[in-house]
């Protein structure tokens, strides 16, 4: 009996270490990822005007909403590809893969199509001159929507190294054209632009290492309508993740002024720099969550655990830059973006919580549990009510984003709590698994 139970805590601390070494390896990843996307953003405000900064600013929150469609495409081929491995069924993973690259290329164009449509409607609503870095946004969403179907197999897979690698590589390539464009006078169509020739870059460099699963040719009883399926709430729940950052650039966009959109801008900028460390968190989360909640396995733990490592790592950025908002806004955008320093202060602080949030919204998306969904959706739609008829000043809208993603945070806490401790109970009694005074 001793013997067995010294196997079994070996056996834990092993899979405690392999967790912590992947997220180590993510963590390191995404966070020169995270600096590279971060300096793209510093060096197109560098390299534009605050007003023309202003523009590029809404129509890169556009992409980050639109951005979940890429999203809700990584996040269900990792959590099939994941619960097809926890199942002993690797051969599903390239039914997965290769069906998805099929369908995923026609969906592509529905978001191109939609930014050609309505180019003129948004060059209207953002107060726009041309009607061309629209178009290019369309094109970057298109090859972006493609490149998940592989990071989210790699995700899945739990080949952390190779999806590390590519996204650096995609990261990188966006800053490196971002600059050149910009610099040869492309400007907002420019910056834009390096996002979609990037992406197409990744999507080569991430075929290599997947090429033997493309070359499945067996049947299987696995149908695609699961993953449609699993999409649909996730697009919601995703959505949730992606308005509180985003929106708020948008709104100010419409109702301020170039200038004051453009010092707006900077300031988020500034204060989403937390989300470095969520994002390694998550990512190596996900798949151990869905996997081991496929198994029946209870999965609190890991939540526990990441949010505690969340916790610690964005709280130390957002107090440093809540400390120093002046050197950090100088240091970043130079002397004409020192107005943002006041809201940066603020701005930080409630993506310090949203960081939190994020941890719950990947959980319940790993494992399924779209009553989180009803929770935090009306506390998302109230966040763009709330700004959208107030907002006497950045100031105002920078206290009401904070105030909502406080009480994002503070609602899925309660909500988990009470959640919890049916997970675990699930988890105990169902058919296969012991607990341990049954051991």
């Amino acid at each position: 009996m001793m013997v067995m139970q010294n196997l079994q805590q070996r056996i834990r601390a092993a899979l405690r270490d392999t967790f912590l070494h992947n997220m180590a390896t993510m963590f390191i990843a995404t966070s020169l990822a995270g600096v590279f996307n971060y300096l793209y953003l510093l060096f197109m405000g560098r390299l534009m005007p605050p007003e023309s900064y202003g523009v590029f600013g809404a129509l890169y929150a556009f992409f980050y909403v639109l951005y979940i469609l890429v999203d809700v495409i990584q996040t269900s081929i990792a959590r099939f590809t994941a619960e097809a491995m926890a199942k002993g069924k690797p051969g599903l993973v390239n039914f997965i893969v290769t069906g998805m690259l099929k369908t995923g290329a026609i969906f592509a164009f529905v978001p191109l199509i939609a930014c050609i449509a309505m180019a003129n409607y948004i060059t209207s609503f953002l107060q726009m001159d041309s009607s061309l870095p629209v178009i290019m946004l369309g094109f970057a969403i298109f090859f972006s929507m493609l490149l998940p179907i592989l990071l989210g197999s790699l995700q899945g897979l739990c080949r952390f190294n190779t999806l590390g690698l590519v996204m650096l590589l995609n990261a990188g390539f966006k800053l490196l054209l971002g600059i050149v464009f910009v610099w040869l006078g492309f400007d907002i169509a420019g910056a834009l632009g390096a996002i979609g020739v990037a992406a197409l870059l990744s999507i080569a460099a991430s075929i290599t290492p997947l090429r033997s699963l493309l070359n499945f040719s067996g049947k299987s009883d696995f149908r695609l309508t699961q993953v449609y399926k699993y999409a649909a709430p996730a697009t919601l729940l995703l959505l949730c993740y992606s308005v509180p950052t985003s929106i708020d650039v948008i709104i100010v966009k419409h109702f301020f002024t170039p200038y004051e959109a453009g010092i707006f801008t900077a300031a988020s900028v500034i204060g989403k720099i937390v989300f470095f460390f969520p994002i390694a968190v998550s990512v190596v989360m996900f798949p151990n969550v869905s996997g081991q909640h496929t198994q029946k396995k209870d999965t609190t733990n890991i939540l526990k655990m990441c949010l505690i490592y969340t916790a610690f790592l964005s709280g130390l950025v957002a107090l440093a830059f809540w400390v120093l908002p002046t050197g950090a806004t100088r240091f970043f955008f130079g002397e004409s973006y020192l107005r943002a320093a006041s809201l940066a202060r603020w701005y930080v602080v409630a993506m310090f919580f949203f960081s939190l949030t994020t941890i719950y919204i990947r959980y319940n998306l790993a494992i399924k549990n779209w009553q989180y969904l009803m929770v935090i959706l009306p506390i998302t739609i109230l966040e763009i009510i709330l700004i959208t008829f107030i907002h006497s000043s950045m100031n105002q809208v920078v206290y009401i984003l904070m105030g909502v993603n406080i009480a994002l945070f503070a609602t899925s806490c309660g909500y988990m709590l009470l959640a919890g401790k049916r997970l675990r109970h699930v988890a105990a009694y169902s058919p296969g698994v012991r607990t341990a005074q049954q051991r």
